[in-house]
């Protein structure tokens, strides 16, 4: 059943004759608007497949593989350890902005790479943004609201940081093993770089003992979790050659053609 306008609610309970058996109504102004806004997160990813030629492939379609094995597991996860409905909504919330941000930068790279670094580091930076905002409308809590605004920021910061150092330190070799080895430090410096600047804020406010050691266990957990969550996209990248194309696009700025449609050959 699908309602809008100005909604009654009355909470009631029989209590016998201790008191009423209905509370006094709360008047809620429900718009059908509220409804578009969950779909409204999804549309640039569909029109990524619907507008440019270059998507409109079945091997395009390989890129929500990862994701949607990523929320499945969350899903398991959110399950076993019986997560409170907000919890798990916020968390939702974070896992969908992600994982549609991912997405669209390697649906677009035939457009957004092959530039100079820092202007691709841009546009990427845009659609996160332009992802985060998408997600911040369906939020009402100010504090997961900030949270999710943060943790879009470090997920951004982390990845460049790893594919960065990833792509300068195997760009003689590139390989898929090469590649995915040299990620592991780059998701623990891209990690270890915004904690610390938590931990110092922390340092200045208060201290106590083994203040260091939970830094850095926190971030080894974190940057485990940012590699795990990256490892199946590199799977991906190198063994279907048609992602790879999108992946030399952004990290070696190799140019691609919009309507390119040969696959390059799988290379571990």
């Amino acid at each position: 059943m699908y309602a809008f306008g100005d909604l009654k609610i009355v909470a009631g309970c029989d209590i016998g004759a201790l008191g009423p058996k209905e509370g006094q109504p709360i008047l809620y102004v429900w718009s059908p608007l509220y409804a578009v806004l969950g779909i409204l997160f999804w549309v640039p990813l569909v029109l990524a497949y619907v507008l440019f030629k270059e998507n409109r492939r079945p091997a395009a379609l390989w890129i929500l593989l990862p994701a949607a094995g990523f929320y499945a597991a969350f899903s398991v996860v959110a399950a076993l350890t019986d997560m409170p409905s907000d919890i798990r909504g916020f968390f939702v919330s974070i896992i969908n902005s992600i994982a549609v941000s991912f997405c669209l930068v390697w649906l677009l790279a035939g457009r957004i790479g092959g530039r100079h670094r820092f202007v691709t580091a841009v546009l990427v930076l845009l659609i996160f943004a332009g992802m985060a905002g998408l997600a911040l409308i369906n939020i009402g809590d100010s504090t997961y609201m900030a949270a999710l605004a943060i943790f879009m920021g470090v997920t951004f910061g982390v990845y460049t940081i790893a594919f960065t150092i990833a792509t300068m330190l195997s760009r003689r070799q590139m390989t898929g093993l090469r590649f995915s080895l040299w990620a592991i430090p780059g998701c623990l410096i891209g990690t270890a770089i915004p904690f610390s600047v938590i931990l110092i804020i922390e340092m200045m406010q208060y201290r106590y003992a083994g203040m260091v050691w939970q830094f850095l266990l926190q971030t080894l957990v974190a940057a485990a979790f940012f590699y795990v969550a990256l490892l199946p996209f590199l799977i991906l990248f190198f063994v279907n050659g048609f992602w790879r194309q999108r992946f030399e696009a952004i990290c070696l700025r190799k140019k691609a053609a919009a309507a390119a449609t040969t696959d390059l050959p799988p290379q571990v």
